[in-house]
């Protein structure tokens, strides 16, 4: 390459692009970032099911199905666990897996057939009849043992209830509304966040070579910003997994328990913190070659004199 190239107006536009990169850059490496975690249901799974997540999922339900129950005059103790965790893991894993698939059953492991309903026309194929069943029965064998009266047109009325909960905050709010609606399009964006941004980044580098007009500077730049890029991500994922960030958003995001919400971003903020350290170290591999470059052509330089 020709140092004498090199002109105000090309380190003007050497700036320019290290900017364009370094925005490329973090789009990219976000959208790799959630790819690799919100994008994958399995991982979603298995936060939705550990030891806080599924508990505030479960209280919930549970407190809906006895606040209709208590509608109907059947006085159950506020902690009754009438929503089998069984049931519960089964309808959570196949929601995901269909949801994920722009609620169309996908050929995966983690469609539970019990939960999928065959040969309808509706507006998604999961079906908690299973789980709703279980609940119903829980609530007639917790009722029989605290000897409470529920029979007849109680029982009927209160069975008819539960399922038009279910259908209607599960099928209707959760999977159509909220969480079903918005996380297949999350899927959709950070995949093509995270490949647009690759190949954006590509090009500007190749753009910031040819305005550098040298090697050495060019690995410089691009280290230097690369590093820089990826110490900010880091912090940024760091700040993202801190309870004070889930706070901020206040109440639930997309049906989600705020609980849920919170185990979400900080399960997944440590992938998000060590995608940034392998930018920081690209970076700094990037500007150290730099470096060396640097004091080969300071050496040939005194040899020379």
């Amino acid at each position: 390459m020709h140092e004498a190239k090199y002109t105000p107006i090309s380190r003007g536009w050497l700036g320019f692009w290290s900017l364009i990169y370094s925005i490329v850059l973090i789009v990219g490496a976000v959208g790799l970032g959630f790819a690799l975690t919100f994008g994958r249901p399995s991982a979603v799974y298995r936060v939705l099911t550990d030891r806080r997540s599924l508990p505030a999922i479960e209280a919930k339900v549970n407190s809906a199905v006895l606040a209709v129950a208590q509608g109907q005059g059947l006085e159950l103790p506020a902690d009754t666990p009438v929503t089998p965790k069984r049931e519960l893991k089964s309808a959570l894993k196949t929601g995901l897996a269909i949801s994920a698939n722009f609620n169309e059953v996908p050929a995966s492991s983690m469609v539970v057939a019990g939960y999928v309903a065959r040969g309808t026309t509706a507006a998604t194929p999961l079906d908690v009849t299973l789980l709703t069943n279980a609940i119903t029965a829980r609530i007639a064998m917790f009722a029989q043992s605290g000897d409470l009266a529920y029979s007849g047109e109680m029982r009927t009325q209160t069975e008819a209830q539960v399922q038009d909960m279910m259908q209607t905050k599960i099928i209707k709010e959760l999977m159509l509304q909220g969480w079903g609606l918005v996380y297949p399009m999350l899927i959709l964006v950070v995949q093509t966040a995270a490949i647009v941004g690759g190949i954006l980044a590509v090009i500007a580098l190749l753009i910031m070579l040819y305005c550098s007009h040298n090697w050495q500077r060019w690995f410089k730049v691009a280290g230097r910003v690369t590093y820089v890029t990826g110490f900010l991500g880091g912090f940024g994922a760091m700040v993202v997994g801190t309870r004070t960030f889930t706070d901020v958003f206040g109440g639930s995001v997309g049906g989600l328990d705020p609980i849920v919400f919170h185990q979400l971003l900080s399960t997944f903020a440590p992938t998000w913190q060590r995608l940034a350290g392998i930018v920081v170290l690209i970076g700094l591999s990037l500007a150290l070659v730099g470096q060396v470059m640097r004091l080969m052509q300071r050496r040939k330089a005194t040899v020379k004199e």
